[in-house]
């Protein structure tokens, strides 16, 4: 958990690495790299305990965050049993007080530390060519959380979870009524099965100009959904990096959950950057 230990002349924030994916960790990570650097009363510590994992080392986000902290090794993991508080949720109502009150995502875009992140990732797509479809500016994508929880479907959860194909498919053809001229890019998760089974959806489906994207690199899918038209949020901490950076101010999740309300802050209902679909979906 983050610290706040007071000096005379400094405020040390410090922020650890988590155990579990890269999602979790990394969207913990830009708020507390963005209040450090738009603010020099602050000095970001880290602790890079769990950092080394395959899904964690040498990615966009972390080294930024290696390159604008102290190491630090004293810092431990939180234990978020039962998630009544979770972390996210204690670091951005910290966070957005020093801008009052205002949605975390708004104070975020177009601020320095996001110009420097989008930076570094089209400096890292130019160094490793990642594969950018070249209508991708022009484009929506939306995000579909398969994965582990594919054949995990609550209706009524609050967790993260898949839409279902009959709710993607009438988001689809909402869109489509409204964007027609647009090409949709489906987002999923660079495995075989997510791939067959969003192959085969849209094989079924009725729908032109609807694509598959899909990269083994992590930091490949957060940059297309950065930079795209217009991007479509799923419950998922993955899709809340890609909204955060996204670099038009406006994107949408077709439901409120748990980390989407955590990342808005207690004021989210007034965020103009993140909105929620007003379809009947």
């Amino acid at each position: 958990m983050s610290k706040y230990l007071n000096n005379n002349k400094k405020t040390k924030y410090y922020i650890d690495s988590r155990s579990d994916r890269y999602g979790s960790n990394c969207i913990q990570w830009i708020p507390a790299l963005f209040l450090c650097l738009e603010n020099e009363r602050f000095i970001l510590e880290h602790n890079c305990k769990h950092c080394k994992r395959d899904t964690l080392k040498n990615t966009v986000i972390h080294n930024f965050l290696l390159n604008n902290s102290i190491q630090n090794k004293s810092v431990e993991s939180i234990n978020l049993s039962g998630y009544k508080d979770t972390f996210l949720e204690q670091q951005i109502n910290y966070v957005i007080r020093f801008y009052d009150n205002k949605s975390f995502p708004d104070v975020f875009h177009n601020s320095n530390t996001h110009k420097k992140i989008i930076e570094l990732y089209k400096e890292t797509s130019n160094n490793k060519k990642w594969n950018i479809p070249n209508d991708i500016y022009d484009s929506i994508v939306i995000h579909v959380r398969l994965d582990d929880k594919i054949y995990h479907i609550d209706k009524n959860s609050n967790r993260q979870s898949f839409i279902g194909f009959e709710k993607l498919s009438k988001l689809i053809s909402i869109l489509k009524k409204i964007h027609n001229s647009r090409i949709i890019y489906l987002m999923t998760s660079n495995n075989k099965t997510d791939i067959d089974i969003i192959n085969k959806f849209i094989k079924n489906s009725n729908f032109s100009n609807i694509k598959l994207i899909s990269n083994s690199d992590k930091d490949n899918d957060i940059f297309i959904m950065s930079q795209c038209k217009l991007l479509i949020m799923f419950k998922s901490t993955f899709s809340l990096i890609g909204g955060l950076l996204n670099i038009n101010n406006l994107v949408f999740t077709y439901d409120k959950w748990w980390h989407y309300n955590d990342l808005l802050g207690t004021n989210y209902n007034l965020s103009k950057k993140f909105k929620i679909l007003q379809y009947n979906i």
